[in-house]
């Protein structure tokens, strides 16, 4: 995952409120059931340390790799608006999760002769290291469970048909982030969309960089538009965020591509740009990486022509 510094201050743009009767490709995740679990222990190193005494005292220390894949399985309801008429379906979708975690144990035992103690030392640190492992790997995986869930279900629905709601949750977002800044919200504008569509497909596998090529790079493409000059007489600005690596529903890809922006102070400047008031959201899946990248672009033109 990632995210790239804004070039000029910029801000966020409103949802979109479809007309009405109007179908939107929607996906839900109503249950999630594990379905099955395995824990692997993989030794690096192991050493052995053997107290000679009337009954010997066997030590010995681990160092393994200890990994754990827990399957899935979900079910939802999606709604495809095939010919733009709403009809939900239940699915069943089935995902796997694995983490590992490395750890290093020592544990002790005595016997009448060294090589029980060592064969008891070492069945007791396996099964240290092995719960210690399974310990620290199901919350981590826990934490993933509902955005995978989220993702297979909406994975359903059609990358394209994914883009409309994601793009409403993501200016939904920064709306409610400028709000809590006593900022207006910003006005979306779909017309900056195809433009920022086509450059995050650009960079959405990298090199990640602004499009600020000054005849054709996004001052030009606003420019296209054929939008107001601002109100205040200064010339036209426009700013840009570009994030990747979210995936979920579109609620989750909203909030977490926010909050990364909000965590650095050039993307928190541009979308807390006051001056800002149109905006749209760009999108590319990336197959290879298998999430999201997302542009936000936000002008200072007066727009209202269009």
């Amino acid at each position: 995952m990632g995210t790239l510094a804004a070039v000029v201050p910029s801000s966020p743009a409103v949802a979109d409120v479809p007309p009405a009767g109007e179908c939107t490709p929607t996906s839900l995740v109503n249950s999630v059931s594990m379905s099955g679990s395995s824990t692997t222990v993989r030794a690096f190193r192991t050493r052995v340390k053997v107290a000679r005494k009337a009954r010997p005292l066997a030590r010995v220390q681990m160092r393994a790799r200890v990994g754990t894949t827990q399957k899935y399985v979900a079910t939802g309801i999606v709604d495809r608006c095939a010919g733009g008429v709403s009809s939900p379906e239940p699915v069943t979708v089935r995902f796997t999760l694995a983490h590992g975690t490395r750890v290093e144990l020592t544990r002790s035992a005595r016997a009448r002769a060294p090589r029980p103690a060592i064969k008891a030392a070492t069945k007791k640190v396996k099964v240290a290291v092995r719960a210690r492992g399974l310990k620290a790997n199901r919350p981590k995986i826990a934490a993933r469970v509902n955005a995978a869930a989220s993702a297979k279900v909406s994975a359903l629905l059609g990358r394209e048909a994914q883009m409309p709601a994601i793009r409403a949750a993501i200016m939904a977002e920064i709306n409610r982030v400028r709000a809590e800044n006593s900022l207006p919200a910003l006005i979306h504008l779909p017309q900056l969309e195809p433009l920022a569509d086509e450059w995050v497909e650009f960079v959405k596998d990298g090199p990640y960089a602004h499009d600020t090529d000054p005849v054709t790079g996004m001052d030009a493409d606003t420019e296209t538009l054929g939008c107001n000059p601002p109100l205040d007489g200064y010339p036209p600005t426009t700013s840009e965020n570009l994030h990747w690596g979210s995936h979920g529903s579109p609620a989750e890809i909203a909030e977490w591509t926010v909050a990364w922006w909000m965590n650095s102070a050039g993307h928190r400047a541009t979308l807390l740009n006051e001056w800002n008031i149109w905006a749209g959201i760009g999108l590319a899946w990336s197959e290879s990486g298998e999430y999201w990248a997302v542009a936000f672009r936000a002008t200072t033109a007066d727009c209202s022509n269009l």
